[in-house]
């Protein structure tokens, strides 16, 4: 198999995990409680931004990977 299908796959299946741990971290960010969760929370909240910034990465490569991957413009 290609390596591209499978960094494509992966991507696929970070962008579900990382959905997952967003919905996660709403949720609990808006669950009442006290000042030990509301810390808590912030802790959650701060991983799920650093998930997303190499989340961002990938993106930033996999879109390298396709821009690399064209042939010639049509037409032309």
């Amino acid at each position: 198999m290609d390596g591209r299908v499978v960094f494509i796959r992966r991507w696929w299946a970070a962008w579900v995990a990382l959905t997952i741990v967003t919905v996660g971290c709403v949720a609990y960010s808006r669950a009442a409680g006290g000042l030990q969760h509301g810390a808590d929370a912030m802790v959650y909240t701060t991983l799920t931004y650093l998930l997303a910034g190499a989340f961002l990465l990938a993106t930033a490569r996999l879109v390298r990977m396709i821009e690399r991957g064209r042939g010639p413009p049509a037409g032309g």
